[in-house]
C-alpha cells in the first residue's frame, strides 16, 4: 500500500525538518525540501565525528538521502542496507571521477579508436564502485528484509536518534 508509506514518508520528513528552524520555513514555504537541505542537520547531529578527509559532511549527505529514499525502497523492495552510509563514504569519492569520464565517453565515442580509450578509462571508476558494492554486501546483515509493521517504529527511532543528539548540543 503505496498510500500508507507516503503518509509514514511525510511524517519522518516532518521530524527531521522540525530541527532547523531555517529548513521549517523552507518547508512550510515550498511544502517539500531536497536531500541537500537536510544535510546541514544531518551535520549538526554529527558533530561528533572528525572533518577529516570530508567524513563528516559525506555521511551527512548520505543520511539526507537515505531519510529522502529509504520509503521508496522498502516499499518497492522491502530491505534496506544497514551498511549503506559506510558503503557510502567508499564510493561518493569516485562518483565525481566517473560522472566525468562517463561525460567524456559520450562526448568522445563516436571517435573510432580515441572513444574505445576513453570508454575503457570510463569503465574503471565504474567498475570500482561496482566491486566496492559487492565486496560490502557479502557482509553478514549488510541489508535486512523488513515487515511492513516495523517501517514506521524502525523510521521514527532513526529521526528521534538525531534530534536528540542534535537538541544535546543545540543548548
Amino acid at each position: 500500500d503505496f498510500g500508507s508509506v507516503a503518509e509514514a514518508h511525510q511524517a519522518l520528513i516532518d521530524q527531521v525538518v522540525e530541527v532547523d528552524e531555517d529548513l521549517m520555513a523552507t518547508y512550510l514555504e515550498q511544502g517539500s525540501i531536497a536531500p541537500a537541505q537536510l544535510h546541514a542537520p544531518f551535520e549538526k547531529a554529527l558533530r561528533f565525528l572528525p572533518e577529516t578527509l570530508g567524513i563528516r559532511a559525506a555521511l551527512a549527505t548520505t543520511l539526507a538521502a537515505q531519510v529522502l529514499t529509504t520509503p521508496l525502497l522498502l516499499a518497492k523492495f522491502g530491505t534496506v542496507s544497514i551498511i549503506a552510509p559506510v558503503v557510502n563514504l567508499f564510493v561518493l569519492p569516485i562518483v565525481p571521477l566517473a560522472m566525468a569520464v562517463g561525460a567524456l565517453t559520450s562526448l568522445m565515442g563516436w571517435v573510432p579508436v580515441i572513444g574505445q580509450v576513453v570508454g575503457w578509462l570510463a569503465w574503471l571508476p565504474h567498475m570500482a564502485i561496482v566491486r566496492c558494492i559487492l565486496w560490502f554486501s557479502q557482509v553478514p546483515a549488510a541489508s535486512i528484509a523488513l515487515p511492513r509493521e516495523w517501517w514506521w517504529p524502525l523510521a521514527a527511532a532513526g529521526v528521534a536518534v538525531i534530534l536528540v543528539r542534535h537538541f544535546r548540543h543545540a543548548s
